[in-house]
C-alpha cells in the first residue's frame, strides 16, 4: 500500500485486502513475463532528432513490459505526473502501479537507476547523450529522461522537424526504375514521412498527400497514368487507392504489357512526348482544364480556347 501513496489505518489492512492484492500483485507479474517474451529490446538511438517518437513509444513500451524492485513496472520511472494520482480508478493493475507509485524510497532509486542505465547504453553513441549525461553520477533515471523529453518534444524542435519532412517530399522524385531505387522505394519516403508527420502531431490532407505524390513522378511513361488519376474523385480522395492503382499500372508500364487491360493510352510514344508532358504539367496546375465525358469513361484535355488537346480512358 505504501508503495502506491495509499494510506490505510492500520483497521482496515485485514486478511480479504490482502488476498486481493496478493492475487493482483500475481496477476501483474503473469502478464509482465508474457511480455517479456513478445517485446524486443529498444535499438540505440543514433538518428536525426525526427526520429524520436518512434524511439520514445519503443522505450516506453520496454519498460511496461519490465518490472524492476517491489515488483513495479520500470515505466513509472517515465510517466508525466510527479504525484501519485490516487484518486482514478483504473481498469487495470499495471495502470495503477505506473500511476500511483511513489517517486522515492529504496525501491524507487534502485529502479531509477536501471532506468538510467538503459538509457544511457542506447544514446551513448547519438546526438541524445548530451541531453542526459548530467544525470550520469547519481543514475537519475526520471530527469534524464525528462531532459530528453524537454529538447526533444520543445516546439522549435518539432518546427524543424516538421521541415525536414516537408523537405523530404519536395525532394522525392521517381525517374523511372534504377538499381536501387524503384517505384516501392518512392513510395516508402512518402508513407514514412506520413507516419513522422502524424507523430508530430500535422497529418496532412489526403488531397495534398496525392498532389505531393503525384507532382514527384517524373517518369514520362507515368504521365496518362497520372492524369488518369486526376480524372478519378475517388483517387484524390484515398492515398492509399492511389498508390496501389498507380503501382499496378507502373507494373504494367515496366513490363511491357499491353495497356488495354486498364484501358490506357499511350500519350509518351515518339515526337508527342514532350508535348504530352507540358498537358500533364497544364492540367495540374488548373483541375478545370480537365473534363470527363458524361459516363466518365473519358477524359478531355482542354487548351484555354476549349480546344480537345487529347483525350484518354479513366479507371473504373
Amino acid at each position: 500500500m505504501h508503495t502506491l501513496g495509499l494510506h490505510y489505518g492500520i483497521d482496515q489492512v485485514d486478511e480479504p485486502l490482502l488476498m486481493i492484492w496478493n492475487e493482483a500483485f500475481k496477476a501483474e507479474a503473469e502478464a509482465i513475463n508474457l511480455l517479456t517474451d513478445i517485446v524486443k529490446h529498444p535499438k540505440p538511438f543514433i538518428k536525426k532528432e525526427k526520429k524520436w517518437q518512434v524511439w520514445k513509444e519503443s522505450i516506453l513500451t520496454y519498460l511496461n513490459s519490465k518490472t524492476g524492485q517491489g515488483g513495479l513496472p520500470l515505466s513509472y520511472i517515465t510517466r508525466e505526473n510527479d504525484v501519485p494520482l490516487i484518486q482514478v480508478v483504473y481498469a487495470t493493475v499495471h495502470e495503477q502501479l505506473v500511476n500511483c507509485a511513489i517517486l522515492h524510497g529504496s525501491e524507487y532509486d534502485t529502479n531509477n537507476g536501471i532506468v538510467y542505465d538503459l538509457l544511457q547504453s542506447l544514446t551513448l553513441n547519438g546526438p541524445a547523450w548530451m541531453w542526459i549525461n548530467a544525470f550520469h553520477r547519481p543514475r537519475d533515471g526520471r530527469n534524464a529522461w525528462k531532459s530528453l523529453i524537454n529538447f526533444y518534444e520543445e516546439d522549435s524542435t518539432k518546427t524543424r522537424n516538421k521541415q525536414e519532412c516537408y523537405d523530404a517530399i519536395s525532394k522525392a522524385t521517381y525517374q523511372g526504375p534504377k538499381r536501387n531505387f524503384n517505384f516501392n522505394s518512392y513510395v516508402s519516403i512518402h508513407q514514412q514521412v506520413h507516419q513522422d508527420l502524424i507523430r508530430l502531431g500535422e497529418p496532412i490532407p489526403v488531397n495534398k498527400k496525392v498532389r505531393d505524390f503525384l507532382n514527384g513522378i517524373t517518369d514520362p511513361q507515368c504521365s496518362t497514368i497520372k492524369l488518369a488519376t486526376l480524372a478519378n474523385n475517388k483517387y484524390m480522395k484515398s492515398f492509399l487507392l492511389t498508390m496501389n492503382y498507380i503501382s499496378s499500372a507502373i507494373d504494367l508500364v515496366n513490363k511491357n504489357t499491353s495497356s488495354s487491360s486498364h484501358q490506357i493510352s499511350n500519350l509518351n510514344s515518339g515526337h508527342s512526348r514532350g508535348r504530352n508532358q507540358t498537358i500533364m504539367e497544364e492540367a495540374m496546375a488548373d483541375p478545370g482544364a480537365m473534363e470527363e465525358d458524361p459516363e466518365g469513361h473519358h477524359l478531355k484535355i482542354k487548351a484555354q480556347e476549349g480546344q480537345i488537346l487529347t483525350t484518354i480512358q479513366t479507371p473504373q
